[in-house]
């Protein structure tokens, strides 16, 4: 879009929110417009350029007079204020207001300043614009080639960065395969500490099982031992019954020995009388 398309398609926004909106579109308007004729003397003849730059400036002088309107309904309400009440109306209002007036008035004199130049200025002071403008442009394709040799010694530090990015990205891809690898091996170590834990929880039941078993064990041995105690007691009763009885054994033989001795006796008096009595 040019700037002329531009300031048509200006001529009628919505009002300005505030001083500095409408601030801000008057010179957004003013430098587009005055861009544009500058543009004009620049590619066409000098009186095409005057007739370009009067429409440019009635255009601008609408645009002025339809966003300055605000200025007097706000002037107006602010007097309306004032009247009903001093006390109302804030240091801001104020200030916002004398604002918009000195807006108006620079616009209006920067206006002037516009159509007296245009009015007043020969067609060799247009040339020497042109003179200028040329002289400008110049300058601008030194100053674009300086900014080119400077981007060209821009890239090439930028191709040296790509080329040291490349280096740290491969040096990186290298750290993350590192990582890749020591991962895994954590992992497989891990998957390992887990199967001996899993052995170790095994072994702990197997002991806790033998633990069990030998609590078990060992009620069974207190109750053998326990009846091994009660057998000896008994073990060594009957052997006190058996030495009494072998000594009542023993006494009985010397009692029967005794007995035989004088059953001996005996038949020998016996024989011996009855070989007394034979020979009687």
């Amino acid at each position: 879009m040019s700037s002329f398309a531009e300031c048509e398609s200006l001529s009628s926004p919505a009002p300005p929110t505030d001083c500095q909106d409408l601030k801000h579109r008057a010179f957004t308007v003013g430098i587009a417009a005055y861009t544009f004729w500058q543009r004009t003397l620049m590619h066409q003849h000098i009186p095409t350029a005057f007739t370009t730059g009067r429409k440019i400036l009635a255009l601008l002088g609408d645009f002025v007079t339809l966003y300055l309107g605000k200025v007097s309904s706000e002037l107006e309400a602010l007097s309306l204020q004032i009247c009903a009440s001093q006390t109302e109306i804030t240091l801001d209002d104020i200030t916002k207001l004398l604002f918009l007036i000195q807006a108006w008035a620079s616009i209006h004199d920067w206006l002037d300043c516009v159509a007296t130049e245009l009015d007043n200025h020969a067609v060799g002071d247009a040339e020497q614009k042109i003179s200028n403008l040329c002289e400008q442009l110049i300058d601008r394709d030194r100053q674009m080639k300086e900014k080119n040799a400077t981007i060209a010694d821009l890239t090439d530090q930028l191709a040296a960065q790509d080329n040291k990015v490349y280096q740290l990205t491969s040096e990186l891809d290298d750290s993350f395969a590192k990582i890749d690898a020591l991962r895994e091996a954590l992992e497989e170590a891990l998957a390992a500490d887990k199967a001996a834990c899993a052995q170790a929880d095994v072994v702990v039941a197997q002991m806790d099982a033998l633990r069990q078993q030998k609590a078990v064990a060992v009620e069974e041995l207190a109750r053998v031992q326990a009846e091994a105690a009660a057998l000896a007691a008994e073990n060594a009763a009957l052997r006190e019954r058996e030495q009494a009885q072998v000594l009542e054994l023993e006494a009985k033989y010397k009692e029967i020995a005794a007995l035989r001795q004088q059953l001996g006796i005996l038949q020998k008096q016996a024989n011996e009388h009855l070989q007394t009595e034979v020979r009687t």
